[in-house]
């Protein structure tokens, strides 16, 4: 479970964002950065790679499967 105070953002991580995938982003981006970064921090992260995702690829994002 994430710490309360880490918790607080402006608005809500997408639903696919779980805790176990915040905890893989802070050790993953961590590491790339090479200091500790916040729980809000990697919810900023995932939520600034899922729009990018949703923008290149919308009718993944819509769950429309490709027609070819």
């Amino acid at each position: 479970m994430l710490p309360p105070e880490e918790t607080k953002v402006d608005s809500l991580p997408p639903a696919w964002v779980t805790d176990e995938l915040i905890e893989k982003t802070v050790r993953v981006w961590s590491k790339i950065h090479g200091r500790a970064i916040s729980t809000i921090e990697a919810i900023e992260i995932l939520t600034v790679v899922g729009r990018l995702f949703n923008l290149l690829h919308p009718r993944t994002a819509t769950g429309a499967e490709d027609s070819g």
